[in-house]
């Protein structure tokens, strides 16, 4: 099987899992472990997202229920949810926020109850989401009447390409409190950015007021990449024959939300049957986003052996370059591979 991961973060936290013996444990939670979490960088980090695998927690403390559990640290509790994040949908983590000092070791207090389910309330600072409409009806390529309505399931209709406005923003968006994107779920498979003035979820609103509404500065913000021609920034396609064929002639496409929470939002593109000159792929696209982090981490899994995937950004000829001589972070952090049980 080909893939291409596609990541643009900085080094990883590393994760020391450890029994407990904190006192003082919350009356709902009684059981509880200790995470041992260092900055592996000479960086402060703030809202680094830090991922813990359950079949390791598991490991460990085989009785611990993903279904009601907190994180406790530097006084407080931390913003958590559960997410499926492995490849093939096999394994569960534990996602949560944190900040760091450079070179910090923290130890987190997780506490669970052995039973039953208990959901926490945090603020939601990530989502994802399609927008689709119904009660209308098609008239060639075109959706008339009928109302937006979210979903976690889209297949796209055979009369579906650009413009046909009947998928809001044209595919799925998905956002932080910094930023917000979309891609578009046809023959471009492009994507673009929102660029947001507010730390609110704003995809919700987003095309309510008009088709391409979005295009003109609101009190949000508002798309600011021109995507033109090009592949927007990260998406994905095939280099053949000396030039870019993006993922346009496909035998279906399937967008599904995997995890729409407060820290962590997840997509699944499925391009079924994708045509190229070389071959037919089934090309699966996962894009994720962290609450208190700009990028998306992008990963792509192909059914059959390829070498010559590609990806690009846009090249505006007016654009600057702006550089910082301060030292910073950007806050996704994948520290799977890191994680040691003791």
């Amino acid at each position: 099987m080909g893939n291409l991961l596609i990541k643009f973060f900085l080094p990883v936290l590393f994760i020391i899992l450890s029994g407990c013996t904190c006192g003082d444990l919350a009356r709902e939670y009684p059981e509880s472990f200790v995470l041992e979490v260092t900055n592996g960088i000479d960086i402060e980090r703030k809202d680094a997202s830090v991922f813990v695998n359950i079949t390791m927690i598991k490991e460990k403390h085989p009785d611990f229920n993903p279904g009601a559990f907190v994180i406790m640290g530097d006084g407080k509790e931390l913003s958590s949810q559960m997410a499926n994040i492995a490849i093939g949908d096999k394994g569960e983590e534990i996602v949560f926020l944190a900040d760091f000092s450079p070179k910090e070791t923290k130890k987190l207090t997780v506490r669970y109850a052995k039973q039953g389910e208990k959901n926490r309330e945090y603020l939601k600072r990530t989502q994802g989401k399609p927008s689709i409409k119904s009660g209308g009806k098609w008239a060639g390529n075109k959706y008339e009447g009928g109302t937006f309505k979210d979903t976690n399931y889209l297949k796209a209709p055979v009369e579906h390409t650009d413009h046909s406005e009947f998928i809001r923003f044209e595919g799925p968006g998905w956002e932080s409190d910094k930023v917000g994107y979309r891609l578009y779920l046809d023959w471009r498979n492009g994507t673009d950015i929102f660029g947001k003035k507010v730390t609110d979820s704003i995809l919700q609103n987003v095309g309510q007021d008009g088709f391409e509404s979005y295009h003109e500065m609101s009190p949000w913000g508002m798309d600011i990449l021109k995507v033109g021609d090009a592949f927007g920034i990260g998406a994905v396609g095939i280099w053949e024959n000396g030039k870019v064929e993006r993922v346009s002639k496909t035998d279906g496409l399937i967008c599904e939300i995997l995890a729409d929470g407060p820290v962590h939002s997840l997509l699944r593109i499925k391009y079924l049957g994708w045509k190229t000159n070389s071959g037919k792929y089934d090309l699966t696209s996962r894009l994720s986003i962290t609450a208190g982090s700009r990028l998306t981490k992008h990963n792509i899994i192909v059914d059959k052996d390829i070498d010559n995937l590609c990806t690009g950004i846009v090249k505006n000829q007016e654009s600057v370059i702006l550089k910082s001589e301060e030292k910073k972070t950007v806050g996704l952090i994948w520290p799977r591979k890191e994680i040691k049980v003791l």
